[in-house]
């Protein structure tokens, strides 16, 4: 799965600039995935490496969709992208540090060992302000972890309603002219 969310990252973006560094970017992430299932004591510089990627798809994304003129099938792809690699990113900050400090979450017993996949259920419950207290921060990374991304989850659909409508509203006037 992870191999596919980086592949699709990398496809996303159009700055001819970064596109270089992406890929490699992410083949390397794509390796050191793939390695840590081999070797599991590189898991962490694994997650890290996909962290990172995430990160700078992320970025790369959202700059594209600032500087896009206009409301497009593009500019509404890199968005919900943009979106998904943030969710991603949490997911693999959170599971860092419940890795780096155990017991920094309460998890439900059911949940036995946690994997990344419930990360991505906390990281996108998070960012969307759901907060179904399930999982629960417990330890001042975590929390502060929690709180960041509230904060982005929030900027990040206000910055995106906010620009695709002044976009819109400014296509819709020049087409009128």
């Amino acid at each position: 799965m992870m191999s596919f969310v980086v592949f699709s990252g990398g496809a996303s973006t159009y700055l001819p600039r970064w596109r270089k560094v992406e890929w490699l970017f992410g083949l390397a992430a794509i390796a050191m995935t793939w390695l840590a299932f081999v070797f599991p004591s590189i898991m962490l510089a694994s997650h890290v490496v996909l962290l990172s990627f995430f990160v700078l798809t992320a970025a790369i994304l959202i700059k594209q969709f600032i500087i896009q003129p206009r409301v497009d099938s593009v500019m509404l792809i890199s968005t919900i992208d943009a979106y998904l690699l943030i969710g991603f990113a949490g997911s693999l900050l959170s599971l860092i540090v419940y890795e780096l400090v155990p017991g920094s979450f309460n998890l439900p017993a059911h949940f036995g060992n946690p994997q990344f996949e419930d990360f991505v259920y906390f990281s996108f419950v998070t960012l969307a302000t759901l907060g179904y207290g399930d999982i629960t921060p417990i330890h001042p990374f975590a929390q502060t972890l929690a709180v960041l991304l509230t904060i982005i989850g929030q900027i990040y659909f206000a910055m995106v309603v906010a620009l695709a409508i002044s976009k819109y509203v400014g296509g819709q006037a020049k087409s009128n002219d």
